[in-house]
């Protein structure tokens, strides 16, 4: 059995549906894949980011694009196998 980890980029990829992303992806088993706790952090972080910048007054509609945002990628990667 082969273990395939992805990098950070490559998660980003196949969260925005990339077309060679998502045929490779296609090809494995879910148990196949993982990612690490550095991709958690980072994608987090990039999110939390997004937040601490749109409280700005008047970015109510940009704050609400963070914390969708946040919850999206949250529940993506809820779905992976964390190292």
């Amino acid at each position: 059995m082969t273990q395939y980890i992805l990098d950070t980029d490559h998660i980003t990829l196949l969260q925005h549906s990339n077309p060679l992303i998502l045929q490779r992806f296609e090809t494995l088993h879910t148990s196949d894949v993982a990612i690490t706790v550095i991709n958690v952090e980072e994608l987090i972080h990039g999110w939390f980011n997004a937040i601490r910048q749109a409280s700005q007054p008047g970015q109510k509609q940009r704050l609400t694009w963070a914390y969708v945002g946040l919850r999206s990628v949250v529940k993506f990667l809820n779905d992976f196998l964390v190292l």
